[in-house]
């Protein structure tokens, strides 16, 4: 049954480490408290497995040497038997020599000397009948094994064994009340023989020498009985002190016995404890070998689900490797992207750079075109003043006139020539003021087309994601907005240059002059009073503010 259990117990863990080695992940957590109190259990027998096999060796030791003392006691008992036999020689040697001798005494001493021998040689074949049935036994005993099983045979050895000791008790007692008859036995020999002696006298002289012989053949006879009988008596002395010595052993086996029936009855109780827990361990297996089938049903139900699973997962790790894939694709897209952000960060930032420089240069310009704006003020208030100036030369030029035109006639010879000096002078002067009123028109044309840009600008709310279209050379060309007009007038090399600025010309012509002559000396006189004027007050007459906005005149 060990065996048994033992197999059992490693099928159940080789089964049990199948299922741990097996993939845990998608188990019941119920199969897994079931696992683990199964292998507590497993182990909880184990434990009891080994205790009982540890308790089964201590009984095995204990039995082997309660069969060792039952051996040296029965050596010891055999021993004795040879030694009673040995005596029970002696005592029929002794007794056949007391037959012989009991002829030569008396009947009394015959019949004692015979009853005792009877009542010796009856002990002595009653022991003998016991020994051999004891050595009967003990040779049954030896030929069969013992065994733990088979109780009957034990207790059977221990009953005879126990008997015997008896029968010699019974025999000690008998061997010492013939130790205590025989000084009484001696003391009727002793009495029987003077008897004998006495009666010799009364009979015949011839008789008297054959009892003499007789007499002693018989001390002789006597006297060997004696030394036989004492060297009996000290035999059996010696064979008491042996039967003593033997009761003393026979009471330490009977307590050996005593203590081997306590432990059997131990044993047999240990035994039936045993056997319950047997039957208790086969209902485990019994219900291990069920939640063993279930198991393994669980077990294949798992392995369907485990296939299932991988199934899954390999679908999964198809996905992810394809996600991986797209995940790669969008991170190397972000990598550009952000690299064009970064480029677009970059101009980003020099774009406003460009655009707080260019902000700083409107706002220098703007500062410019202010302090122009003043200064235009500033010369339309004296062109305004030199016209008011221009009127007045005028009334006085064509007052002049009249008393030029009266004294022209006669100094017209002398005059002439001074005359053309002068407008020779004034020509020059005209060609000066042609290019510095060219420069002023340029600058203009410039403020203008900036001034027209600045409102322009102001009315678009994104400025700063544009650049400011502002020329870098002279070169570049400047765009006169609508409304600055640039009028060209006649040639100033032609008579009448001075009168067709603003002011009115002087339309008539005397009568008695010729219009050449009038018209050069009408464009002198105001000549030679406007070139101071234009002078002191730069260019401010040349414009003019109008409705639609300045105008240049040329």
């Amino acid at each position: 049954m060990k065996l048994e259990f033992e197999s059992r117990l490693l099928e159940l863990q080789s089964k049990a480490e199948t299922a741990k080695s097996e993939p845990s992940y998608h188990m019941d957590p119920d199969l897994f408290e079931k696992l683990e109190f199964l292998e507590k259990e497993n182990s909880a027998l184990k434990m009891e497995l080994l205790i009982q096999s540890e308790e089964l060796e201590i009984r095995a030791i204990e039995r082997d040497l309660s069969n060792q003392a039952a051996e040296t006691a029965s050596k010891q008992h055999l021993d004795s038997i040879k030694k009673v036999a040995k005596l029970e020689a002696e005592c029929r040697r002794l007794k056949a020599m007391a037959c012989r001798a009991s002829s030569t005494n008396d009947h009394k001493s015959a019949a004692a000397s015979s009853n005792c021998a009877e009542s010796l040689v009856d002990s002595q074949s009653d022991s003998w009948e016991r020994l051999n049935a004891v050595e009967m036994d003990i040779r049954k005993m030896g030929g069969t094994e013992p065994n733990m099983s088979e109780p009957s045979c034990s207790d059977s050895w221990a009953s005879a064994l126990i008997a015997e000791l008896d029968q010699f008790k019974n025999e000690k007692a008998v061997n010492r009340n013939l130790s205590a008859s025989s000084p009484e036995i001696d003391l009727m020999d002793d009495f029987l023989e003077m008897e004998q002696l006495a009666a010799m006298p009364n009979n015949k002289s011839g008789k008297h020498v054959e009892s003499g012989n007789v007499t002693t053949q018989s001390t002789l006879a006597e006297s060997s009985l004696r030394a036989e009988l004492e060297a009996m008596i000290h035999r059996t002395a010696e064979l008491e002190q042996k039967l003593e010595r033997m009761d003393a052993e026979k009471v330490d086996l009977e307590e050996k016995l005593d203590k081997m029936d306590a432990e059997k009855a131990e044993l047999e109780e240990k035994l039936e404890q045993m056997d319950a827990e047997k039957a208790e361990l086969e209902e485990k297996l019994e219900k291990m070998d069920a939640e063993k089938a279930k198991l393994e049903e669980k077990i294949e139900k798992m392995e369907a689900e485990k296939a299932e699973l991988e199934m899954a997962l390999a679908k999964s790790q198809d996905s992810v490797e394809a996600s991986e894939l797209q995940l790669r694709e969008a991170t190397m897209q972000l990598e550009e992207l952000q690299r064009e952000l970064n480029l677009v960060n970059e101009s980003k930032r020099i774009v406003e750079s460009n655009v707080s420089s260019m902000e700083m240069e409107a706002q220098t310009m703007t500062a410019k075109i202010n302090s122009l704006e003043e200064e235009v003020e500033m010369e339309r208030a004296l062109s305004m003043q030199i016209t008011v100036k221009c009127q007045k030369l005028e009334e006085e030029q064509w007052r002049m006139k009249q008393e030029v035109e009266l004294q022209q006639i006669a100094k017209s010879n002398a005059e002439v020539k001074i005359k053309q000096e002068d407008l020779e002078v004034a020509a020059g002067k005209l060609a000066e003021c042609q290019k510095t009123i060219q420069s002023l028109g340029k600058q203009l044309k410039s403020l203008a087309t900036l001034e027209d840009f600045l409102i322009d600008t102001a009315s678009i709310p994104e400025f700063s994601r544009a650049a400011l279209p502002i020329p870098k050379t002279v070169g570049e060309s400047w765009k006169l907005p609508s409304n600055v007009t640039f009028s060209h007038k006649r040639d100033l090399n032609s008579p009448g240059v001075v009168a067709g600025t603003t002011c009115p010309s002087i339309s008539k012509n005397d009568g008695n002059t010729p219009p050449s002559s009038s018209s050069s000396t009408s464009s002198a006189m105001p000549s030679n009073q406007i070139n101071p004027e234009k002078n002191r007050n730069g260019f401010a007459k040349f414009f003019s503010r109008t409705k639609n906005g300045i105008q240049l005149e040329l």
